[in-house]
């Protein structure tokens, strides 16, 4: 259930000298876990590989009625992109959207877009957009991280 912090036993108990305070489950609890290595596999160029999901249905919609959203991450500099969406097949547009904002606006070429391969990306629309413009689809397995 816990207890208290070590600092404040020992002032609680100042008239024991020798009273030891070890806890091994305290201590472990309270110890940093060794941080990620660095990953070697980030792009070596801004908006290269982008970085997309989709999320929801939610419970309750937005105040303009959006029961969905996307995401868009920049690979290099983990920037991201929250478009909300009113449908699951408005990422089609959004997609298209954020590709003509990062042209105009930053005059980037997105060369790969990573998705779960949950079935949104999966249109004939979307597909057909991406070999006219050169980008490449990477999919993961459905539901995986």
């Amino acid at each position: 259930m816990g207890h208290v912090s070590f600092g404040y036993l020992k002032k609680l108990f100042e008239k024991y000298d020798t009273l030891s305070f070890k806890c091994d489950v305290y201590e472990l609890a309270k110890s940093h876990r060794a941080s990620f290595p660095l990953s070697l596999n980030r792009s070596s160029v801004p908006f290269m590989v982008i970085h997309s999901h989709v999320r929801g249905p939610f419970k309750v919609p937005t105040l303009s009625g959006s029961w969905w959203f996307v995401t868009f991450i920049d690979d290099y500099r983990r920037v991201t992109w929250v478009c909300l969406m009113k449908s699951k097949g408005d990422v089609n547009v959004l997609f298209q959207q954020f590709h003509k904002m990062m042209s105009t606006q930053y005059n980037a070429k997105i060369q790969v877009l990573r998705s779960e391969n949950g079935g949104e990306y999966m249109g004939c629309e979307l597909q057909q957009y991406w070999r006219t413009h050169g980008i490449i689809h990477q999919a993961t397995y459905p539901y995986t991280p």
